[in-house]
């Protein structure tokens, strides 16, 4: 399926967003949003859910 573009002043363009997700928990309801808010996406609009699972995040307090 070829996507259908949005306007962006007056050329036509697709709309890519790279998305993550709030929580590092298995079943979060925020990684879910995600999921859903990619499976109702327009045409011409692409989610690209970022899972940041195995990269070590920094911690100052530990």
């Amino acid at each position: 399926m070829t996507p259908s573009p949005f306007l962006y002043g007056n050329r036509a363009t697709t709309l890519n967003i790279v998305a993550l997700p709030g929580s590092l928990r298995i079943k979060s309801y925020n990684h879910a949003a995600l999921k859903a808010a990619t499976s109702l996406a327009p045409d011409g609009l692409t989610i690209k859910i970022v899972d940041y699972l195995d990269i070590p995040l920094y911690n100052g307090g530990l």
